[in-house]
């Protein structure tokens, strides 16, 4: 089975106040996604570095970091800087898709819920540059390959 790397742009959903997301609150993330577009896991458990993620906050700005393997199956956004408590991914086995929603644990121990908001199929050539902060504006730009 093929896997492709997909950047998808998740929004938290705040209730009646943001129908559409919260977008002071986000996360960016690449991650591997098989033909019928749910997250290949075992793709993640591997450990290859373009696997990332990026949470921005209004305050706060950027935190970037790693995609890894948790415990009990679970993935772990690990902050480059050690300043941030590592997120935890509730990707589960549905597929991705524009409008469903991702639970994402966060330091005060409490899960959020978030709304995929965007998702975009990667190249192979820009799925080895997920770190590159030129393709990073690329991306924020809707340059990249065409949203599913």
């Amino acid at each position: 089975m093929d896997t492709v790397t997909f950047y998808v742009e998740l929004v938290r959903s705040s209730g009646p106040q943001f129908p559409y997301g919260e977008f002071g609150c986000r996360y960016r993330l690449f991650l591997p996604l098989n033909p019928d577009g749910c997250v290949d896991a075992d793709a993640l458990r591997r450990g290859d570095d373009r696997y990332r993620g990026t949470r921005l906050r209004a305050r706060d700005g950027e935190a970037a970091g790693r995609i890894i393997a948790g415990s009990r199956g679970r993935f772990i956004l690990e902050y480059d800087e050690l300043k941030f408590y590592p997120s935890r991914l509730h990707l589960g086995s549905a597929p991705i898709t524009p409008g469903s929603f991702m639970r994402i644990g966060e330091y005060d121990g409490e899960a959020d819920e978030f709304r995929i908001s965007s998702i975009r199929k990667l190249s192979a050539t820009q799925a080895t540059l997920t770190e590159d902060a030129s393709f990073r504006s690329a991306v924020d730009a809707g340059r990249c390959n065409a949203a599913i």
